[in-house]
């Protein structure tokens, strides 16, 4: 694979996501070799940028290209990997739901370390078949929608795959990789687990074989804005605050925007208050009738999305969560604003006019 330091990369942001370091890189095995294990097809330029606790995902447009064109003729073709890669689904949710079962019964430090290997390859096996696939295969779908082709012919993929969407891996950071964590403070004796979160996978398995892992001064810089991406199946951290101007990803500048377009998930109109939530403890902040922003939404927010008044969202499509959350519910949707929770803050007045898709501020929080 070539140096991630060349500039000539098409770069493009994918997703954006409030997770943590270990988390994220586990995820880019995902879309890596155990992708190209699973489904023939993975992906070779994978960057990630941290800043201000969000992690930016960005990928190659022709890698993004190439997979929708893949997946899509898989799905034309009706291959029988695609009913196999469902059933698998089906099996993980169970595994996932016995695993954190087994995790609320409380396990001993000697447990975590025996079998920390196999419990990060669930992880990414279950990850795979309950968000990597089922997002990039409804993702080759909306493409192939957006260029004319029918919904409708779609359907059935969409309704095996769409099925995943409604559930979260939250529950596994925070029953499973915390216990994870914990286990490495323990072992190292240091007062605060959460530094362990800025490990990759590789790394902490490192320090629980007795092997060398990442200084304090190392996790410090990672606290701040920083690159890392995956590099001959390994990950490698870039601390140079210039290093993504060099290789031709610029920030883009939204100072003073007021008013953004996106996607219609469902019409309608809803004018309140601004309440942003990504993670579910965000969740004690909404008030019933706020307008809800989110990079994305998860099932996990379900209960603050049956209350409020609308959902505006950065990222999605047509099967995105927040879409079908927002037709089952019949709630205003605009999504793929791609700025909208970085435009407007908590408490802002913003009117959501869903028959055109757009989004705007009628008054400031601090007016």
């Amino acid at each position: 694979m070539k140096r991630m330091t060349e500039s000539h990369t098409d770069w493009t942001s994918y997703i954006e996501r409030k997770n943590a370091f270990f988390y994220i890189s586990a995820v880019c095995r995902t879309y890596g070799k155990l992708l190209k294990d699973i489904t023939g097809f993975r992906f070779t330029k994978q960057l990630h940028a941290h800043k201000n606790g969000f992690v930016t995902f960005y990928k190659s447009k022709k890698e993004l290209e190439a997979a929708s064109h893949y997946y899509l003729n898989l799905i034309k073709n009706k291959d029988p990997c695609l009913l196999t890669w469902h059933k698998k689904g089906l099996e993980a949710l169970k595994k996932e739901k016995e695993l954190i079962a087994h995790f609320n019964q409380g396990v001993e430090n000697k447990y975590v370390l025996e079998h920390y290997d196999e419990l990060v390859n669930t992880f990414c096996h279950n990850f795979i078949y309950l968000t990597t696939i089922p997002f990039i295969i409804l993702t080759a779908i909306e493409t192939a929608v957006q260029k004319g082709e029918s919904y409708q012919s779609f359907q059935e993929m969409i309704t095996l795959f769409e099925h995943f969407r409604k559930s979260s891996r939250n529950p596994l950071h925070e029953h499973i990789l915390e216990r994870i964590w914990k286990a490495a403070a323990v072992v190292t004796k240091e007062n605060d687990h959460t530094s362990f979160s800025y490990f990759t996978p590789d790394e902490l398995g490192a320090l629980f074989r007795g092997e060398s892992y990442p200084t304090k001064k190392e996790i410090e810089q990672r606290k701040k804005p920083c690159v890392f991406y995956e590099e001959n199946d390994k990950i490698m951290f870039n601390y140079d605050q210039s290093f993504l101007d060099s290789i031709g990803i610029q920030e883009i500048n939204i100072k003073g925007l007021k008013e953004l377009k996106g996607s219609i998930a469902c019409k309608g109109h809803a004018r309140g208050k601004v309440c942003i939530i990504n993670k579910p403890y965000e969740m004690e902040k909404f008030c019933e009738g706020d307008i809800i922003l989110s990079i994305n939404t998860t099932p996990d927010l379900m209960p603050v999305l049956a209350k409020c008044s609308a959902i505006v969202t950065d990222e999605g499509g047509l099967t995105c969560h927040a879409a079908v959350v927002s037709r089952e519910l019949k709630k205003p949707c605009v999504i793929g604003t791609r700025y909208a929770t970085k435009i407007f803050s908590d408490g802002d007045i913003i009117e959501v006019d869903a028959e055109n898709g757009i989004v705007r501020k009628i008054t400031s929080s601090i007016s």
